[in-house]
């Protein structure tokens, strides 16, 4: 099954940016505070915090308030939506490429430039 292709729009949308990739990445690492998130960064948390609300809004994390404090995580289901669609390419890719180089090993005269 197909992922939503809005989903996974949004999703593509939002990993374009590489601060937003980046926040993806430290997030692999575990839940982070708004502010552990925008350590890092030349930037106040009002900008990271704009980035945040499109990774969600992507629904690739979640946020959850403790106190005061506002704590990330990754959304598995909206990684997952994005893993089902590369993978599909993948799958075809790899395909294409096997049935070129079994092509070009049968057929080494195509090969020669002369």
């Amino acid at each position: 099954m197909l992922p939503n292709t809005t989903a996974v729009d949004h999703a593509f949308s939002a990993l374009a940016h590489p601060v937003r990739r980046a926040i993806i990445d430290r997030l692999m690492e575990g839940d982070l505070t708004v502010g552990e998130i925008a350590a890092p960064y030349d930037m106040k948390t009002p900008s990271i915090s704009r980035h945040l609300k499109v990774l969600e809004h992507a629904n690739l994390i979640q946020r959850t308030l403790e106190g005061r404090n506002h704590r990330c995580r990754l959304n598995l289901e909206g990684i997952r939506a994005i893993s089902s669609w590369v993978a599909r390419y993948e799958k075809f890719w790899t395909g294409q490429l096997d049935a070129l180089e079994r092509f070009v090993e049968s057929h080494p005269q195509a090969m020669r430039h002369e």
